[in-house]
């Protein structure tokens, strides 16, 4: 586990991993609900807003996603010099 982030409800946690992986658990019957690939490094932050989830990685990218989608990934932002250390969306989105 490399980093942690409430969903804005409250009922799901996305836990970054090591591999490369963002699981999406369900608090409320304590399991694995999706699991999300696409990065290749550590998941090293984590943000929600509302249904899409943002996360950084050691890969140097941000990848956005809409989870109520299949094919979940919105936006990849690439770029960045460094390991994303640290995603937060603003208040009013």
């Amino acid at each position: 586990m490399t980093s942690v982030g409430w969903s804005n409800k409250g009922g799901h946690l996305a836990v970054g991993t090591d591999n490369g992986n963002t699981e999406i658990w369900d608090i409320n019957h304590g399991k694995v609900i999706r699991t999300l690939g696409d990065h290749h490094g550590r998941i090293s932050s984590i943000a929600w807003n509302g249904s899409t989830l943002s996360t950084g990685s050691r890969d140097r990218m941000i990848l956005s996603r809409d989870l109520r989608m299949k094919q979940s990934i919105t936006h990849k932002h690439i770029g960045h010099k460094q390991e994303i250390c640290g995603l937060k969306w603003s208040f009013d989105g």
